[in-house]
């Protein structure tokens, strides 16, 4: 009986543990969702981004909005249909890509925001504005026919309003071009 009820305390109080550990992370998440300086992003990524960024002139702030929104900072993230890592990549429409740039596996931080960038870098050639370049990405049906129009996705809204927040945490602007800086767009 009273191992019984040592087990149920027990139970009880790991139960309780992983709530109050569940509230604090979400806590966390909307915290650096509504604190433009907290970022959940770690220096290492944010390092990857800079690096990254400045090769394909992609401004490195996008980057790292991009890959808040789409796997949190966590680069063992899958999605439902197999996306893969921080900028969540899809393998079977960049295995080419992989191949070319030497890409072993997206699972590795660095690896996953280069195919990411460099699938960017392509459709900012293609498209050159930078909400219809977010919903192509993001795989918006029509993103063109929209991003003519002017009419953005709430997805790519997100990502270039929390770019922003980052430029001026990061106290970047346009006209900083000590890392071949681009403009508001994602490009030069």
């Amino acid at each position: 009986m009273k191992s019984k009820r040592i087990v149920k305390e027990l139970t009880e109080g790991v139960l309780l543990g992983v709530m109050i550990l569940g509230t604090l992370i979400v806590s966390v998440k909307i915290n650096a969702a509504t604190n433009p300086e907290d970022t959940l992003l770690k220096a290492e990524y944010i390092g990857y981004c800079e690096d990254i960024g400045s090769r394909y002139s992609i401004c490195p702030e996008l980057l790292e909005a991009i890959i808040e929104e789409e796997s949190d900072g966590d680069a063992d993230a899958v999605g439902s249909a197999g996306e893969i890592g921080l900028m969540q990549v899809y393998p079977k429409y960049h295995m080419e890509r992989a191949e070319r740039l030497g890409i072993y596996s997206l699972f590795n931080p660095r690896d996953n925001i280069l195919a990411g960038a460099d699938y960017l870098s392509e459709l900012f050639e293609e498209y050159q504005d930078m909400g219809t370049v977010l919903m192509v990405y993001n795989g918006t049906a029509d993103a063109a026919g929209l991003g003519e129009k002017g009419k953005y996705t709430d997805y790519a809204e997100k990502i270039m309003e929390r770019t922003e927040q980052l430029e001026e945490v990061h106290k970047k602007t346009a006209s900083d071009n000590s890392l071949a800086r681009t403009d508001a767009a994602g490009h030069k």
